[in-house]
């Protein structure tokens, strides 16, 4: 280690966990306070330095109770938004979900996790609660096109390393090429057994696809172009792991659900604690359709996009 680097480790040793003021370590170390403050300043973008924020998220409880009674939930949390941030506004959303999961979980429970850039989020905002026998399992296949990963293990393993529980991954494709293609995998004997575990869990936690070019399934490839066109033309209008639903609540004759490798829709609405976390006001349509379809028992948003919910609600 050269003597430069052991001089801005004092500076910023110093400055974070001294507390002392730029100008006395500049006197200190003989250094302008134009150089100190240049070194402080840079030892984030270095990584010497790491910020954890504890601030908490701020809740719009007019609006949580006009969605509870619209829609009969068992729990909604609206998120004020501060900053318009996507990433600022999930990380508050997170900290509202995290603290209900450890209300409600309890020693045995199986936890299914969906993956995607929201509950990516989720993950990073839980908050350690150790619970015996608990089980994570994916709700839907963690790989896509060329069988790239999406993060799905990351995710399951933050959820598991949290609550203290053992961890499955379904690291299948999202969709396959054909409806016998994903019956025969449905027998292999290890995916039988995290399907099972799909079927016996009581919470599950997921984020709702919009049907667009900028949804998660599309930039993954686990959709093609053909088959979003198909699916709008027919009516579909968004997600919930990879599982396709109208507005309406009509499955239809949807081919292309009976290649995707996950939970069903009709399991989901069995499911005692169907929680879903959403920070986009253009989901708010997809929102009203899952909310009355019965696939939503708690809900995490924000407040611009539960007041579009609201809005469009009493068209």
């Amino acid at each position: 280690m050269g003597k430069d680097n052991e001089q801005i480790f004092r500076v910023i040793k110093k400055h974070y966990l001294m507390r002392m003021s730029q100008k006395d370590i500049a006197e200190s170390e003989g250094l302008s306070t134009a150089t100190v403050s240049r070194i402080i300043a840079s030892a984030v973008d270095n990584g010497y330095v790491e910020f954890t924020l504890k601030i908490p998220a701020g809740n719009v409880v007019e609006m949580e109770n006009k969605i509870k009674e619209l829609y009969g939930l068992k729990f909604v949390s609206v998120t004020k938004v501060d900053i318009e941030d996507v990433d600022i506004i999930l990380r508050d959303i997170s900290i509202s979900v995290g603290d209900y999961l450890n209300y409600i979980v309890h020693d045995g429970d199986i936890i299914g996790v969906a993956w995607g850039y929201t509950m990516s989020k989720v993950a990073n905002g839980l908050k350690p609660r150790s619970i015996k026998g608990g089980k994570i399992v994916g709700i839907n296949g963690g790989l896509v096109q060329n069988n790239t990963s999406i993060g799905a293990e990351d995710i399951i393993e933050k959820f598991s390393r949290n609550f203290n529980a053992t961890g499955y991954r379904l690291m299948v494709p999202v969709s396959v090429d054909s409806a016998e293609v994903a019956r025969m995998l449905k027998k292999d004997s290890h995916l039988k057994r995290v399907f099972s575990l799909i079927d016996k869990a009581n919470i599950i936690v997921f984020g709702i696809g919009n049907i667009d070019l900028n949804s998660t399934m599309f930039r993954y490839g686990g959709i093609s172009k053909k088959d979003f066109e198909k699916l709008k033309n027919e009516g579909y209008v968004g997600d919930i792991g990879g599982r396709f639903f109208r507005e309406d609540g009509n499955p239809g004759d949807n081919v292309f659900n009976e290649r995707i490798m996950g939970i069903e829709l009709e399991q989901i609405k069995q499911k005692k604690y169907r929680i879903a976390v959403a920070a986009a006001e253009n989901k708010a349509d997809v929102l009203r359709a899952a909310l009355k379809n019965g696939y939503i028992t708690s809900l995490f948003v924000d407040e611009k996009t539960a007041r579009k919910l609201i809005e469009t609600e009493y068209k």
